[in-house]
């Protein structure tokens, strides 16, 4: 709890006043009182909520299946998918798709009679070492050095607050004995590849089985979320379905990790064939177990199943395996990765990028052994390049003085193992523009100093943000530090290097210093990055596809609100944004439509003093843009703990300068709770009264009513005096200001408690006649 408090409570119940109804204000006429009330309302919210992380993964993963569902592309041609993915001559695909495979019997026995999950592990590794080794073989090639780390259902890789237990990760090198791996544990930043085994618990599976045959031929086709070559989806709308929020997102998701047991499937009919490095036939059956909700199961697997998913979701499997190549993607620089699902012995290969997820059609290694060694080989075989990693990221920078030794140029061939300390290097000819008194003839390098920044979502904007310092025209690197931002917007905004740069033509100059400042730019395209599915004759739409660029954009680095050093720099700070905002819109013609505590920042004046930035301008409206948003519920684009009740609620259908303001006064209140203002810290977990701003939709919105309703006395300071009256019923006249009742006159006016307590900014009759 800060020193920030009194400021924010105060604001905060004045200002959501102006959004619903307040009678008399009891703490104007008894200052004892109304302190009181302020204590109650702060220690009644500002409990730490242990362990966030928890339900921010459960939040992810609830987040995941609702955002990408729609974007998932099944059933795809094996040979074209690793062709396409990896760049694997067609040739030496088919040579390996006509061969014939065995596997080591003690192997596949293991791995066939196992009952729990874990038990797989250890088998399949051996199997996939002599799979790959027969199909290099078989080609005349060498196998890649690799190795498999072993997560045995318990250990876990942790980035940021998120950990996670994935079953077997691949990686270019084998992994350190359990000694060393304790010292130096495995990061998502160099991962190879993910495989995840899941298996459907027996009740769906016997609900799956026509009742008239329990043959191997009768047997259905494992299910897939979305059959199809097209896909399918929710709707048949063609609306934009933007996913751009970087922060906490999502629902609460019950995950289903208890309903852990073995597999009472009667077994008998559902037997297959297969020959051993022994030459022998065996008869092997599918019993085993594994957690709820996976794929179906049969082995023989007939084209006639090809109905979508009846409840429209993704399975366990799906989930965990989409959780995995999130945080692979937020770990480094990567443009796709790709992961194998394992339903005991079906197998589907999925590629997964910020546009779009690309799912093979299944198959039984057991009955298909050619399938299983041709994906393991050509993952074996490919460079990082080749798997997605973004070769503008190096472990050392090519404009080095430093003799290079071998070990250097081998380190090349490898992804980097940690990006802080490594360097982002770019051609004059990959930038897109530079800002003032830059020279656009100057290589780029940037040495990674700090990571500032991961994305939290998988088809979205996927913000990565550095702190870095930049070559100069000397050779040398900057003392001076700088927050370099990578994100995936939608191809058809503006970037936010043109945003700036027309509000900064269009506004007065003393407003300039409110704006960030940037040095340059780059962008690519899925085409300029050769992306995978471009080349795998997918049938896009409106509603299976959002074409997104690459943008990356160096600027001078801000600090966080909460670092702005005593209430009086916070009051300035948080004044200078949100008039700055206003003008942007007044005059300007931009929204900025992403108001959250990481984009008001701050940074030291030219006196020494603090000037509020407004940051991150990449979600921002232009009112003469005539290629924009026409239904706001598919363009939430706010951070959910500061996003309007009406965003959250669907009532608006487009989007207002209200909203904006409405997420300035969530943002008090956040603030109040969370920030320490003069040890410049923010509290490490998230109030316990507020988690549920985090936690989805309906959680946020609840909880924000819940913050109004006079009926329930938790928060007094709040509902005591607040009659509650929904946004649009006394102004369905006008969604803009809901009745006059919040403009930026009367937003100020509470702030500064005057009537004309904002700038002019040297325009003259700035405002007048106007709210």
């Amino acid at each position: 709890m800060g020193s920030v408090s009194d400021l924010a409570a105060i604001a905060a119940l004045d200002l959501l006043g102006e959004r619903v109804k307040i009678p008399a204000r009891e703490h104007e006429s008894s200052p004892a009182k109304g302190q009181a009330m302020r204590t109650s309302l702060l220690s009644s919210i500002s409990k730490s909520y242990e362990g966030p992380s928890l339900d921010l993964m459960k939040a992810i993963r609830r987040n995941l299946n609702d955002k990408v569902l729609d974007y998932v592309h099944t059933d795809h041609d094996l040979l074209s998918f690793v062709t396409a993915t990896c760049h694997l001559p067609v040739d030496t695909a088919k040579k390996i798709l006509d061969a014939s495979f065995t596997f080591p019997a003690t192997a596949y026995t293991t791995y066939d009679r196992a009952v729990h999950e874990t038990q797989y592990h250890e088998p399949f590794m051996e199997i996939a070492f002599k799979l790959v080794q027969d199909a290099a073989a078989l080609v005349g090639e060498t196998p890649s050095s690799e190795g498999y780390w072993n997560g045995m259902g318990t250990r876990c890789i942790i980035q940021d607050k998120r950990s996670w237990k994935p079953d077997l990760v691949l990686y270019y090198e084998p992994v350190p004995t359990s000694d060393k791996r304790k010292k130096n544990p495995p990061t998502w930043v160099d991962a190879k590849c993910v495989v995840e085994f899941k298996r459907n618990p027996k009740a769906v599976r016997r609900k799956a089985r026509p009742a008239t045959s329990r043959s191997m031929a009768s047997v259905p086709r494992p299910s897939s979320p979305l059959k199809g070559k097209g896909k399918r989806t929710r709707s048949d709308s063609s609306e934009d379905d933007e996913q751009e929020s970087d922060g906490e997102s999502g629902e609460d998701y019950d995950d289903g990790d208890d309903e852990i047991g073995e597999d009472e499937d009667e077994g008998g009919e559902d037997d297959d064939k297969i020959v051993c490095e022994d030459g022998e036939n065996r008869i092997y059956s599918n019993e085993g177990s594994k957690k709820a909700g996976s794929r179906l199961d049969g082995e023989t697997i007939s084209q006639d199943n090809k109905k979508a998913r009846v409840d429209q979701s993704l399975v366990e499997g799906e989930i965990q395996l989409g959780c995995h190549a999130l945080e692979t993607l937020a770990a480094t620089l990567r443009f796709w990765v790709i992961g194998i699902l394992l339903d005991k012995k079906i197998v589907t290969v999925c590629y997964f990028d910020r546009h779009l997820v690309v799912c093979t059609e299944i198959f039984s290694f057991s009955l298909e052994p050619q399938k299983l060694a041709l994906v393991l080989y050509t993952i074996n075989q490919c460079s990082p390049t080749q798997l997605g990693f973004d070769p503008h990221l190096r472990p050392w920078s090519l404009h080095t003085t430093d003799e290079i030794t071998p070990e250097m140029m081998t380190a090349l061939n490898r992804p980097v193992k940690d990006p802080v300390g490594s360097f982002i290097e770019y051609t004059p000819s990959e930038i897109e523009e530079v800002g003032p008194g830059e020279d656009p003839e100057l290589p780029v390098s940037l040495r990674i100093e700090e990571v500032l920044q991961r994305p939290e979502d998988l088809i979205s904007r996927g913000t990565l943000a550095y702190k870095v310092v930049r070559r100069l025209s000397d050779s040398s690197y900057s003392d001076e530090k700088y927050a370099y931002k990578l994100s995936w917007p939608l191809a058809k905004r503006k970037s936010e290097f043109y945003i700036v740069k027309l509000l900064k033509e269009r506004l007065p100059e003393e407003s300039h210093t409110h704006f960030p400042q940037f040095l340059f730019t780059v962008m690519f395209t899925s085409e300029t990055l050769k992306l995978p599915w471009r080349d795998l004759s997918l049938e896009l739409r409106e509603n299976n596809h959002q074409e997104r660029v690459l943008r990356g954009l160096l600027g001078t680095i801000c600090k966080k609100l909460w670092e702005v050093g005593s209430t009086e720099n916070f009051r300035t700070t948080f004044l200078d944004c949100v008039e700055c905002h206003h003008l942007a819109w007044y005059r300007g013609g931009v929204l900025h439509r992403d108001i959250s505590e990481h984009n008001v920042m701050i940074t030291k004046s030219d006196s020494g003093g603090v000037v509020g930035v407004l940051n991150d301008w990449d979600m921002a409206k232009l009112q003469d843009d005539k290629v924009d948003i026409s239904t706001v519920a598919h363009h939430r684009t706010c951070s959910p703990p500061t996003m309007a009740m009406d965003l959250l609620s669907g009532i608006c259908k487009s989007f207002y300068y209200r909203l904006d303001l409405e997420s300035f006064f969530w943002l008090l209140v956040w603030a109040a709770v969370h920030y320490n203002l003069l040890e410049g810290t923010r509290d490490p977990c998230v109030a316990s009264s507020l988690v549920s701003m985090t936690l989805g939709t309906e959680a946020n919105l609840n909880r924000k009513a819940a913050l109004t309703d006079p009926a329930n006395d938790g928060e007094a300071y709040f509902r005591k005096h607040i009659k509650v009256k929904p946004a649009l019923s006394t102004a369905e006249d006008d969604p803009e200001t809901l009745g006059g009742r919040i403009t930026f006159k009367r937003f100020m006016k509470i702030l500064t408690m005057k009537d004309d307590g904002y700038r002019t900014w040297g325009l003259p009759d700035f405002l007048k006649d106007k709210d």
